[in-house]
């Protein structure tokens, strides 16, 4: 519904699906290394409140610009990834 509403391109609709994967691929190891030391279920709560903060603000980041939302998108990517 976004990619109409906001008539963007073939090409700006894949960086926008593309950020998320790469904040994801980013801290796939780290979130291991993280669950090692720390324990999962404190890893798991920090990355689930951390992906819920961002997926919140993803219309509001849409509302912005492109990149605004990239970054949204990036960042909950990260939390995915732990």
């Amino acid at each position: 519904h976004m990619a109409s509403e906001y008539e963007w391109s073939a090409v700006t609709q894949g960086w926008i699906l593309s950020s998320f994967f790469y904040g994801y691929m980013l801290t796939q190891v780290v979130g291991g290394l993280l669950a090692q030391k720390y324990g999962g279920k404190q890893v798991l709560n920090f990355a689930v409140v951390w992906w819920s903060m961002f997926t919140y603000i993803t219309p509001f980041a849409s509302r912005q610009s492109v990149s605004v939302l990239l970054l949204a998108r990036f960042l909950m990517g990260l939390g995915e990834g732990m």
